[in-house]
C-alpha cells in the first residue's frame, strides 16, 4: 500500500511512477486525472473508485466487490496555466 498523495504540483504523476515500478494491479482512489489515468491504463492497472471512508473501509469494499471501475478520468484537473479548474456554482438567493 502506498501513502496517499495530493495531485498538486505533479504529485499524481510521481505516485503513478511509483505504482508502475511495483507489481500493482489496481489503484483505489477518489480522483484520478487524465495523465495518471492514461499511464495506469496503458499498463493494465485498473482504477477503482472509493469516495468516502477509511483505508480499511476501502479495502473491505474491494473485498466485497463493491467498487466501481473507472473507465475514464474523474478529476477536474488543471488548465494549461496550472490553475486548478473548479466548477462554478451560482450563489443561492437569500430569502
Amino acid at each position: 500500500m502506498l501513502k496517499s498523495t495530493s495531485a498538486s504540483d505533479g504529485a499524481g504523476i510521481q505516485a503513478a511512477q511509483m505504482i508502475l515500478n511495483r507489481e500493482i494491479d489496481i489503484v483505489i482512489t477518489r480522483f484520478v486525472g487524465l495523465n495518471v489515468f492514461s499511464m495506469l491504463s496503458s499498463k493494465g492497472i485498473d482504477t477503482l473508485l472509493f469516495t468516502t471512508g477509511s483505508v480499511a473501509d476501502a479495502i473491505q469494499a474491494y473485498k466485497d466487490n463493491d467498487l466501481e471501475r473507472l473507465e475514464s478520468p474523474n478529476s477536474p484537473g488543471k488548465d494549461f496555466s496550472g490553475v486548478q479548474k473548479r466548477e462554478y456554482k451560482r450563489p443561492r438567493k437569500q430569502i
